[in-house]
This record gives structure tokens, C-alpha cells and sequence, in this order.
């Protein structure tokens, strides 16, 4: 489990082919931000003091203040991932499993910042993941990523969304937010007349990538650039390796609309033609 891509890799190795959005992060004077991530590198540092506090204005919700210390460790941190002084990413600070791989000696051993310690250390622990290049159950992980399973990913998101603090929101919105990786989760919608015929198991059996579910701060009171005038999120965007995996199982709804109304094709061998056809 160790070596799981998690979302330090994630947003510091995948460049801007992942989206355009942002996440910046400030001293509490508000002199300077750390933005993940900017047009042609993860991250950067801004000095611009007006910049600053125009950004805490217009971008509010994806606007976080962590200490003049904290700020400074990010800054170096993401600078030697940049330069190629670091071949292993960041750790942010004050956690032992929060970042690539883990420093801690034992399960329990968690770091300062122990509540969200404590979620990076559960999700890294997800029993169900797929590795890049691995294929099972009907899907394969072509992204340089690690894909978790979705349940995984939202229980992650609900424990930072229950410590509600800074760091936890911090490291949600660039999770769910700014990355936007996909998740895997079975595939439910196989009638019981399916299930009950062993025939179709190769089907009933699969799992299909989905997008990860956007997080929102539970604070939120205020619009962004991120929410649109009906009060309704903006659908994320998503890097072209998702967007190829989800063209892939685009018939999904089709396929679901053939199994619920199992009358409109034959019960026999060419369902499952059909259904081969729908999926390759």
C-alpha cells in the first residue's frame, strides 16, 4: 500500500493536463500564496500582496490560511518536486500519511495533525484499489494513478469534511477538486433474473470507473467562480485520460436501459451478444 499514488502525486507529477482549476493557500497576514496549480507547473508561489487579497475575495470557497511556517515547508516542498530535487513528492506538513508512501512506524502512529493524519492513513488503507496498468473485473487502470474504490473515496471525503479544519479542507478540494481522478465501483443494475443465471455472472461481476464526487466546505455561505448564478455546481472537468475512460463506458445507460426491460431482447444467447456489443 505503501507505494499508492496518492494526492500529493496526483496534483505535483500530472502537470496541467489534469484541469485548470486552482487552490491557493495563504499566510495569515495574507502576503503571500502557494497556488496548486498554476498554467505550466503544480505549484507556485505568489508575493503579490493585492493579488493575495483580491483572490480571498473573488475565489473564497478554494482560499485556505495555514501558518507562516506550514506555508513556507509547502513552498520548498513543492519546489524540489518541481526541480526534480525530490523523486518522491511532499508530505504536508505535520502528517505521516498524508503524502507518498508513509513515515510512520506502526498503524497507529500518527502525526501532529493527527484527524486528518488519521483519513489519509484510512484511505491509503482502502482494501480494494487498482494499480496503474492493472485489469480486473472488466476494467483496466490506464492512468499513470492509483484508482480506489468509490466507497473509499467517500468515506475519505466525509472524514475531512467531519475535521473541517483548514488542513482537512486544503487537502479536499485539491483531492476531489483540483485533481479530479476517477474511482471504480460494481456495477449494480443487473436484474435479478440476470443475476440468478450463472451465464451472466461475467457481467454482474464488473466494476465501471465513475467521476469522484466534488467536495464542497461545509462552511459554505458564499458563491465562487466554481458555482454558477442558479446556485448549481459547474460539472468538472476532467483530464483526458478520464475523459478517455469515460467515453469507454459511455454505454452504460444503454446497457441498463436493455437489462431493466429484459422483454425488449431476446432471453437468450443474444442478450449477451448484445451486451458484448454495448461494452467492446
Amino acid at each position: 500500500m505503501d507505494l499508492k499514488t496518492n494526492i500529493f502525486g496526483i496534483v505535483l507529477l500530472a502537470g496541467i493536463s489534469l484541469t485548470s482549476a486552482s487552490v491557493y493557500v495563504s499566510d495569515p497576514g495574507r502576503n503571500m500564496m502557494l497556488e496548486f496549480y498554476a498554467a505550466n507547473q503544480p505549484c507556485r508561489l505568489i508575493n503579490d500582496r493585492l493579488r493575495v487579497q483580491k483572490k480571498a475575495t473573488t475565489d473564497p470557497l478554494y482560499f485556505h490560511t495555514i501558518s507562516h511556517q506550514e506555508l513556507q515547508e509547502l513552498s520548498k516542498s513543492c519546489k524540489d518536486r518541481y526541480t526534480g530535487s525530490s523523486s518522491v513528492g511532499f508530505r504536508f506538513p505535520g502528517t505521516k500519511w498524508c503524502g507518498p508512501g508513509n513515515t510512520a512506524q506502526r498503524y497507529d502512529d500518527l502525526g501532529e495533525k493527527s484527524e486528518v493524519d488519521r483519513c489519509c492513513r484510512d484511505h491509503d488503507h482502502c482494501p480494494t484499489w487498482l494499480e496503474p496498468g492493472q485489469c480486473r473485473r472488466g476494467i483496466c487502470n490506464i492512468s499513470p494513478f492509483t484508482r480506489s474504490l468509490c466507497d473509499c473515496d467517500r468515506a475519505f471525503k466525509k472524514c475531512l469534511q467531519e475535521v473541517n479544519t483548514s488542513d482537512a479542507r486544503i487537502i479536499a478540494t485539491l483531492y476531489f477538486n483540483v485533481a479530479q481522478i476517477t474511482c471504480f465501483k460494481d456495477r449494480r443494475s443487473c436484474p435479478q433474473w440476470m443475476r440468478n443465471d450463472p451465464s451472466y455472472t461475467w457481467f454482474c461481476d464488473e466494476w465501471k470507473f465513475v467521476p469522484v464526487e466534488r467536495y464542497v466546505p461545509l462552511a459554505e455561505n458564499v458563491t465562487s467562480n466554481e458555482i454558477r448564478g442558479d446556485g448549481k455546481e459547474k460539472p468538472p472537468e476532467h483530464s483526458k485520460i478520464d475523459k478517455d475512460l469515460h467515453a469507454l463506458y459511455r454505454a452504460d445507460e444503454d446497457m441498463e436501459k436493455i437489462m431493466d426491460n429484459p422483454k425488449t431482447v431476446p432471453k437468450q444467447t443474444g442478450v449477451k451478444e448484445i451486451l458484448t456489443k454495448k461494452l467492446y
